[in-house]
């Protein structure tokens, strides 16, 4: 069984009170266990974070970058030693499982790549000489969620550690052992203290962190709800806070979209990777009328495809949800559509291997044309379910698209690359994506981050960092 531990202050941290994980593929195995920290393991987490910081801020920033990448090309030599255990304890597939630890190693030589993202601004003029330094804010606490959760951890290390900050990460209530493992790698190329990892299920740790006097800022990838009751709790001290969350992401093919495999294998992507529990996955697929039969019967082919089971067989395309809390969320979703006399299709097949009730597995699901003020349509499914929605005008898709409370990120599938560019524009999304969407589709130079309830700041790019640094303008400059 695998034991995972804290990292506080450069130092492996075990406790005599610790979470199970259990495999969601095969319920009866249990694979390892992680702490369960309580708020002294937050306070002291914080305190060696605060004791390491001046050190820290003072390294050179070329110095932070070689680190930075150090630790990206560690984590890229490790994929095979831990992708295994990885989909173990979460359910995903091998290649979903390597893919997160390659995106977090890419995440981390990224901004190791880029010290110039640091450098001050200098104006000279007759009056004399203005400075911008771009400083650290302090000690910062990352809320990492159970989904893509080493990824995740990176898109917060990266720009923290970066701009000179030191950093406490919250593991996730679930799925937190390859995350604890891959952050304690990391650490070890950092000074202890730069960075510590606590873990340990429910609020109480992150609240512990949102609360604490001395962390400067908080960020957080997490559900829209928990995002409220953390810039609630940070508001107290007037912290800095950076949320990225749910979404309801529309994807709108427009009338000239070549219908065909192609089209249906990338909108399967978009919509069933990890089966379906991604924030910025497609969510709401809206069809021209005149296309819609094509389209559903092309989508049915694609899922008919897609076998269920244990994530470490290679003949498997789509593992389990992560827990029992989701299994009942999108369980009880497809329960509810179907009594509203929705038409709901159950495609796929399971892999004659597994036993489907020793384990959290739904097959892919499609609803066809259901209303918008339905469940399934205005609610973040974060399972593997998709609503295909008909229309009749550019103007209704992109109306409807914008509809609620949600904007992460959106998506435009047309033949037309200039159309879709212009059409952009009125959508009200964080991200729009142009023919994809997907964890594939991310562009580390791009900004990502949500309008509306789906959160505010941004991560990744430059303007990831900037969420880290406060301006500092020293100006000898004399009238």
């Amino acid at each position: 069984m695998l034991e995972a531990p804290m990292i506080i202050g450069g130092k492996s941290v075990s406790l005599p009170d610790t979470v199970v994980a259990a495999n969601p593929a095969r319920l009866d195995e249990q694979v390892g266990r992680f702490p369960q920290g309580s708020e002294r393991d937050a306070d002291a987490a914080v305190a060696a974070a605060r004791a390491a910081l001046a050190e820290w801020r003072a390294v050179p920033v070329t110095e932070r970058a070689e680190r930075l990448i150090q630790a990206g090309d560690e984590l890229q030599r490790r994929i095979e030693e831990w992708q295994g255990d990885f989909t173990r304890e979460h359910g995903k597939t091998l290649v979903e499982a390597g893919f997160d630890i390659q995106v977090a190693g890419d995440i981390l030589r990224y901004y190791g790549s880029h010290p110039e993202f640091l450098d001050e601004q200098v104006v000279t003029d007759f009056r004399g000489t203005l400075r911008v330094r771009r400083q650290p804010v302090g000690v910062c606490a990352a809320i990492v969620p159970w989904n893509w959760p080493v990824a995740l951890a990176a898109m917060k290390i990266g720009p923290a550690l970066l701009a000179g900050n030191t950093l406490v990460i919250k593991g996730p209530d679930h799925a937190a052992l390859t995350m604890l493992f891959a952050v304690a790698a990391v650490a070890e190329h950092f000074p202890p203290g730069v960075l510590n990892v606590i873990s340990g299920q429910g609020p109480a740790l992150g609240q512990a962190l949102v609360g604490h006097p001395d962390v400067a800022k908080v960020t957080l990838t997490g559900g829209t709800a928990t995002g409220k009751a953390v810039a609630a709790g940070a508001a107290s001290t007037l912290k800095r806070v950076t949320l990225e969350l749910g979404g309801n992401d529309a994807a709108v093919l427009l009338p000239d979209v070549a219908v065909d495999e192609n089209l249906a294998e990338n909108v399967v992507l978009g919509a069933f990777t990890t089966s379906g529990q991604i924030c910025f996955a497609i969510k709401r697929l809206f069809v021209p009328r005149a296309l819609y039969g094509d389209v559903v019967d092309l989508l049915r082919a694609a899922l008919d495809d897609i076998v269920v089971g244990d994530g470490l067989d290679p003949d498997v395309r789509m593992g389990p949800v992560n827990n029992a809390r989701q299994f009942e969320s999108v369980t009880g979703l497809i329960d509810r559509s179907r009594r509203a006399g929705l038409a709901v299709e159950e495609r796929g097949t399971f892999h004659p291997d597994i036993e489907p009730d020793n384990g959290y597995f739904i097959r892919p699901h499609l609803v066809l044309d259901p209303p918008d003020e339905s469940d399934v349509v205005a609610c973040e499914q974060f399972g593997p379910v998709l609503p295909v929605l008909a229309y009749d005008s550019e103007d209704e898709a992109i109306r409807r698209a914008n509809a609620g409370p949600f904007g992460l990120c959106s998506s435009l599938w047309t033949a037309d690359e200039e159309r879709a560019f212009a059409l952009a524009d009125r959508l009200e999304a964080g991200t729009t994506f142009i023919n994809g969407h997907s964890v594939f589709n991310v562009d580390l130079d791009a900004p990502f981050g949500g309008v509306k309830e789906s959160g505010y700041g941004r991560e990744l790019s430059a303007s990831g960092v900037d969420e880290y640094i406060r301006l500092h303008a020293i100006s000898n400059k004399r009238l």
